[in-house]
């Protein structure tokens, strides 16, 4: 599942993949097995051990859109849309491609919120810079399913689930998990 050989790592990487979840500390997600944190995310404990982990990362502030804002641009922009560059505008200035995939939102570079997808947790929406690469790159969920399957990913992967999957609340009750 981490794209490349047990032991042998590759030079370079053709493919980064971030996957953004939150409101969940590390202690309730990364476990030893058979652990409470290793039940509660087992998929993600998985992953963390066959392709490594993160471990010094730190949230810059409540709510969520300043974290996404941050994790993309160095910049905790608070409200609204910015002219600052992103990790995306990089990423497609140097001829590379970048796709935002956001589970749940009903059409690509979607501006507003229709739980369970939200505008907050997206932040490619945000950035002018990107003007007219949004609507190509800024994509649902189900587009993340085509790209796997037609082994078509980009150079950088941006994966937002949304609020049914992503460790903020429980769709089936409305209630916040945490």
């Amino acid at each position: 599942p981490c794209g490349f050989k047990s032991g042998i790592r590759p030079a370079r990487y053709d493919h980064v993949i971030v996957i953004m979840d939150e409101n969940t500390s590390y202690g309730q997600v990364i476990g030893q097995p058979g652990s409470d944190a290793a039940t509660a995310a087992p998929f993600v404990t998985q992953l963390a051990a066959a392709c490594g982990l993160a471990t010094n990362y730190h949230g810059i502030t409540h709510p969520s859109h300043p974290n996404y804002m941050a994790a993309t641009s160095g910049v905790a922009s608070v409200s609204g849309s910015t002219s600052i560059a992103s990790i995306f505008s990089q990423v497609h200035s140097n001829g590379r491609t970048w796709r935002a995939y956001n589970e749940s939102m009903p059409a690509p570079c979607q501006h507003f919120t229709v739980l369970p997808y939200m505008v907050e947790h997206n932040p490619g929406v945000w950035y002018q810079p990107l003007g007219s690469t949004c609507a190509g790159s800024d994509l649902g969920g189900t587009a993340l399913d085509h790209d796997l399957a037609t082994y078509a990913m980009p150079s950088l992967a941006f994966i937002t689930p949304d609020q049914c999957d992503n460790m903020h609340m429980a769709c089936t009750t409305g209630e916040n998990r945490i």
